[in-house]
């Protein structure tokens, strides 16, 4: 997997700062819905430790990373390895990385749920949510995560085509103190 500096579209390796690298198997993920929020609960802690207002920027963080897990939770991948990186981007910046082994029915699915959010405007998003909640339960935790929270979600492809990351940058506002 590529380092913090090698990472397309994210600040340079000066700015960049590797915080917390979990590996999960994600047969062990799927195992309990509780898992995505005991490890996300933990990375959040862990990373936002140092941040002036850490219970509140770690809460942020949290709600984030357990909406990205569950995602792949819901979807089930194949058995493999899954992969969370929060990195620090800036001084008031995390970027969280999932990277989830896929096989190409679910790197579909996963393109398919992210087309359908570019597409929506923020107001059809919104009118999205509660339908989709009940259709299709891993579109309604990005939904809510793009259109009501406006975090700017992004899906990458590995070039090997075995996984596929989930990519969430994470700014916090009025910070006074970070590592």
């Amino acid at each position: 997997m590529n380092s913090p500096s090698e990472r397309p579209n994210d600040q340079s390796a000066d700015e960049a700062k590797p915080v917390l690298e979990i590996r999960v198997s994600t047969n062990g993920l799927c195992e309990s819905w509780l898992h995505c929020q005991l490890i996300a609960d933990f990375a959040a802690r862990f990373s936002c430790s140092n941040y002036f207002d850490s219970q509140r920027y770690a809460s942020q963080v949290s709600s984030v990373l357990n909406e990205l897990l569950e995602v792949a939770h819901r979807l089930h991948q194949p058995a493999g390895e899954l992969r969370l990186e929060v990195v620090q981007q800036q001084q008031q910046a995390l970027a969280l990385y999932v990277h989830i082994p896929v096989d190409e029915h679910q790197r579909a699915r996963y393109r398919a749920l992210f087309d359908a959010l570019a597409q929506a405007g923020p107001e059809l998003r919104s009118q999205l949510l509660p339908p989709l909640a009940a259709e299709v339960p891993e579109r309604s935790a990005l939904v809510e995560l793009v259109a009501i929270y406006g975090y700017p979600l992004e899906l990458r492809n590995h070039p090997d085509d075995t996984h596929v990351t989930l990519v969430a940058p994470l700014t916090f506002a009025d910070q006074r103190g970070a590592a």
